[in-house]
């Protein structure tokens, strides 16, 4: 997955090509050079499986680890830090 300038930008590159002008993202300024192009494919459910479960087990940590922080901070008395901006 790449920001969405970024593919408006490759895009309309050739092979080889660099972008006339810094492409300007989110994350910042940006030249991009396109090296290669290759055409996507869909991948047969044996071969995405585990694919799938390694997402599927990422997103189930870091929620546990969100939720798991979310009740120590309900519970506890800290002072100095806003933790409602930090995220």
């Amino acid at each position: 997955d790449t920001a969405p300038e970024f593919e408006a930008a490759l895009g309309g590159l050739a092979v080889g090509e660099i972008t006339p002008e810094p492409v300007a993202t989110r994350y910042g300024s940006h030249i991009i050079r396109l090296d290669a192009r290759e055409q996507g494919a869909i991948l047969p459910y044996d071969l995405a499986r585990p694919r799938i479960r390694e997402t599927l087990e990422r997103l189930a940590w870091s929620h546990a680890a969100k939720s798991l922080v979310a009740a120590l901070l309900e519970d506890a008395t800290i002072t100095g830090v806003d933790f409602d901006h930090a995220a």
